[in-house]
């Protein structure tokens, strides 16, 4: 089985990395359009066209799925994409209902997703803060993500929330420092959801084994860098 797996640019390789892990049968294309980065600050219309010239990207490589491993083009595109595609499609969305309804919540992410959350604010204290400027700021220097100080692009937060859902899969190689800056009890994201609906797909994880090399194709923009980044935080 083939994979293929789009990001607006290096966010996605925390996806990729996990399925990487979990689907041990499966071959991996890696599309990073980084060159696009970040895909939250743009219209609906641009998020949908950029995100179905990805998709038919990997599909030339004979993807047998896509995961749109962006929450902001999952949000906006995925169901256009799930119903156009000749594939499977599989996006990466922000648990909000999960959450909203266990503990004060407060959700991290792009504007665009932001537009589609706010109907929750205020049920059980749940919030969204759309983080500006923190992924240009990841993918400027990626490979150092994590000694990027966060407290200037999370200043509007004031209040204490017991979970704190990461809507952008950038934030993960900031983890630590929104962790330790907002002091959460628990911090989350939707990439479990995405993982068990990939696995319990019918006729799509299939049993035979892939070879290790090639494993991972990297193509689109930067690819070296998007590799390097795999590499590094892979091992870690």
């Amino acid at each position: 089985m083939r994979i293929g797996v789009f990001d607006s640019g290096i966010g996605g390789i925390s996806v990729l990395i996990r399925l990487v892990r979990e689907l041990k049968n499966a071959e991996f294309v890696y599309y990073g359009d980084n060159e696009n980065a970040p895909y939250g600050n743009r219209s609906d219309r641009d998020i949908i066209k950029l995100s179905f010239f990805a998709a038919n990207k990997l599909l030339s490589y004979n993807a047998d799925a896509i995961v749109v491993a962006c929450n902001t083009a999952s949000t906006v595109a995925g169901s256009t994409l799930g119903k156009i595609l000749p594939v499977p499609v599989f996006g990466i969305c922000p648990p909000a209902e999960r959450e909203l309804s266990k503990s004060k919540t407060l959700l991290l992410c792009t504007e665009a997703t932001a537009k589609r959350y706010r109907k929750y604010e205020g049920v059980n204290g749940f919030n969204v803060y759309p983080v500006k400027g923190l992924v240009e700021k990841i993918e400027g220097d990626p490979l150092s993500a994590e000694k990027i100080d966060v407290k200037p692009f999370l200043k509007g937060i004031t209040e204490r929330y017991e979970t704190v859902i990461l809507g952008c899969t950038h934030y993960y190689f900031v983890k630590i420092g929104i962790a330790n800056h907002l002091r959460p009890n628990k911090i989350t994201d939707g990439e479990n959801e995405l993982v068990k609906a990939i696995k319990y797909y019918p006729k799509l994880v299939k049993n035979e084994k892939s070879s290790s090399k090639n494993k991972v194709l990297f193509i689109g923009y930067e690819t070296d860098k998007n590799e390097h980044m795999f590499d590094k935080w892979f091992t870690e």
